[in-house]
């Protein structure tokens, strides 16, 4: 493990000269920067993204897997293990992928408002314990960081933020300690939490959404030795092209424009709105990870189509920023999960996209391959054995790209994909 870890000098404090040059390294790393963000005018205060960030094994191409919670379970059921027999499971796991020489795994560690580990905000995960809010026996995550450090792999928490549920509108369903539970038994804080199509989510426009969604983040950094935070595509749901002005979090925006006549400020559309919604958080959750420790991560790994990220109606990220800017995140990962043949969302001409919006000296780029779909029933070109290789050969031709999040653990370790990917290994090695 790196030593050189913020969250380490507690261990060192005996050693004073040890201690003075982490202090003075840190010191230099952690310049404080005041932004103006165009959209609100507000000015925000966060650390700086470093040129050099300090993983705890260099990776002179990122080579990542995402092990999602299904990874972790049997097809979406929970699976109930032993200390020892999660550990091994875990390490089996690890050390096929270290063969494969990736370089960095993306452990699911909050798939919805729950916790793969001991946590004061959120209850256990079912997928853990069978049963969400059920005691934990064990840590699983500080099993994943120790078995990811001994297999000589850096590793990600990967958090999805607003997800309450994945297919269910029970609020009763969830374990009494969960806070959207909470919040919604109250009607002061009823509002916190949304209840829309057929799952359940925090409201993007509550600012102890926000808080709680940070203060998880901080607890995670504070008490792992992660080398990075996580967060996929999930923020806002997508909502009716017609009617998304009227939907969701809608009486909330309608208070803030109140807000604005009362101010005499000119309010925001409720497109613009709803992305600062997310911009703040994500401004948030990058200062609190820097303040903690400036060696540690955060990146997102965004849905691949720009066009639906830019729509009025859905996920309401500001994309083209934070590609463009410090204080929002350290890398994107774009899930460009399409062959060389799909018209204008061919993989190539979606990489080009990407590469045309990343400003490679505030913000690190890397590909998001779906290795899933090679797994039958495959369509168009998933089916041929050179289709990763291809992608990934054309990937490294292109200079804005550092490497590659492979989607996911399944899709590499099943039988069903090993003509394409034992192809893209040989040029991995």
């Amino acid at each position: 493990m790196n030593l050189f870890k913020g969250k380490k000098l507690a261990y060192l404090c005996a050693l004073s000269i040890v201690l003075s040059l982490i202090i003075a390294c840190v010191g230099e790393q952690k310049k404080v920067i005041a932004e103006t963000d165009a959209t609100s005018g507000s000015s925000v205060s966060s650390s700086e993204s470093s040129s050099k960030l300090t993983p705890t094994f260099e990776e002179d191409e990122r080579r990542a897997v995402w092990f999602s919670f299904i990874d972790m379970s049997r097809n979406g059921k929970a699976i109930v293990r032993s200390e020892s027999a999660f550990r091994s499971s875990i390490r089996s796991k690890f050390q096929i992928v270290k063969k494969m020489n990736m370089n960095r795994v993306i452990v699911h560690v909050r798939p919805v408002a729950d916790a793969f580990y001991p946590s004061d905000y959120f209850p256990s995960s079912y997928y853990i314990t069978g049963k969400q809010g059920k005691k934990l026996k064990y840590d699983p995550l500080k099993i994943m960081v120790e078995e990811a450090h001994d297999a000589k792999l850096n590793i990600e928490a990967w958090i999805n933020p607003y997800r309450v549920t994945l297919r269910s509108t029970s609020i009763y369903s969830l374990a009494k300690s969960n806070p959207a539970r909470k919040w919604y038994s109250k009607s002061s804080t009823k509002r916190n939490v949304l209840i829309y199509g057929s799952q359940i989510f925090f409201n993007p426009a509550k600012q102890q959404v926000r808080d709680l969604i940070v203060n998880g983040v901080k607890e995670i950094v504070k008490n792992y030795d992660v080398d990075g935070i996580h967060m996929d595509d999930y923020f806002y749901p997508s909502l009716s092209p017609s009617s998304y002005a009227n939907q969701f979090d809608a009486p909330e925006y309608k208070s803030y424009v109140k807000d604005c006549k009362k101010n005499a400020y000119a309010p925001m559309s409720i497109v613009n709105w709803r992305r600062e919604n997310v911009n703040k958080l994500v401004r948030a959750i990058y200062s609190a990870i820097k303040e903690i420790d400036s060696g540690v991560e955060f990146g997102i790994s965004p849905a691949g189509n720009i066009d639906n990220l830019l729509s009025n109606s859905s996920y309401y990220v500001d994309i083209k920023k934070w590609c463009n800017s410090t204080g929002y995140v350290d890398y994107v990962a774009p899930q460009i999960y399409w062959d060389f043949d799909y018209g204008q969302y061919s993989y190539d001409k979606v990489s080009k996209r990407w590469a045309a919006i990343v400003n490679p000296s505030k913000v690190a780029l890397y590909s998001g391959l779906g290795i899933y779909r090679a797994v039958p029933p495959t369509s168009g070109q998933f089916g041929n054995t050179n289709i990763f290789k291809d992608m990934v050969k054309y990937t490294r031709s292109q200079s804005k790209f550092s490497g590659f999040y492979f989607y996911s653990y399944y899709g590499l370790a099943s039988s069903y994909t090993k003509r394409q990917v034992n192809a893209m290994l040989n040029i991995l090695k």
